[in-house]
């Protein structure tokens, strides 16, 4: 509640915020589009697949020190985390949703007269929006645990931050308390995401 009062909280949950949006757009931007890409060639596929399921194991805490030296501490070392625990739920999932189109829609569209650029725009993207969401859903969860790992390590605001401190000065009751604002915080971005989802899917 001092927190809260002070608006030092609201800071903290700015700051992730912010970091966490900034780096899932970027994810998605990226991953999206490669996933597309793999998913009309498969050279490009058989050339990326393998670098992606050798980098996907590899968990966000491991590439914190890398962001640090490349980096430094603050901004841009977290949302390079964010990005690395987001990027290859998209790439997959756009994958596998771009992949997987009915083949009998693209039958009927090829004996319409459909060219190759009218096949992906009028058949492909449209049945792939929903598996392209759902990975987008997924990866957004990863942005908000990934914001607040790194919080702990790189930076000096946010939510990590605020909670890894107050570990350090014995202070249960805001460690508590900041999980149960990030647990809040995770809620409502996926009751968002939700609603954009249905609306976008028509469901």
């Amino acid at each position: 509640w001092e927190k809260m009062a002070s608006g030092e909280l609201a800071g903290h949950v700015g700051a992730s915020l912010g970091r966490a949006v900034v780096g899932f757009f970027i994810a998605a931007a990226i991953g999206i589009a490669l996933g597309l890409v793999m998913s009309q060639s498969r050279l490009l596929r058989e050339l990326l697949s393998g670098p992606v399921e050798l980098l996907r194991p590899i968990s966000s805490i491991a590439w914190i020190p890398l962001a640090i030296l490349w980096f430094g501490i603050g901004f841009k070392s977290v949302v390079f985390v964010i990005v690395i625990s987001c990027i290859f739920i998209i790439v997959l999932n756009t994958l596998a949703a771009a992949g997987n189109v009915d083949r009998d829609l693209i039958k009927s569209a090829l004996t319409l007269g459909a060219n190759r650029r009218q096949l992906f725009t009028k058949v492909v993207l449209p049945s792939a929006v929903p598996g392209i969401m759902l990975g987008l859903r997924i990866a957004m969860t990863g942005a908000w645990g990934g914001v607040l790992i790194a919080e702990m390590i790189a930076t000096s605001q946010g939510l990590g931050y605020m909670i890894v401190r107050a570990q350090a000065s014995y202070q249960p009751e805001v460690v508590i308390g900041g999980m149960v604002v990030v647990g809040i915080v995770g809620y409502l971005l996926n009751m968002l995401f939700v609603l954009a989802q249905r609306r976008i899917t028509h469901e």
